[in-house]
């Protein structure tokens, strides 16, 4: 995970999890800073991907 959030510029991240189901847990990084950044990873057993969702904060 780690590896997909320096990839898309999220070093200070707010993680929540958002689903956890055998070896499949997807993340949501609310990527804080100057250009803000939501990103959800899907992460297996093996390695995470990462998909941009918006640079607007949640709210």
């Amino acid at each position: 995970m780690q590896r997909v959030l320096l990839e898309q510029g999220c070093v200070e991240p707010q993680i929540t999890t958002l689903l956890k189901q055998e070896a499949l847990v997807i993340y949501r990084a609310n990527c804080l800073g100057t250009s803000h950044k939501v990103i959800d990873i899907t992460c297996t057993d093996r390695h995470c991907i990462g998909s941009r969702l918006s640079g607007k904060p949640e709210g």
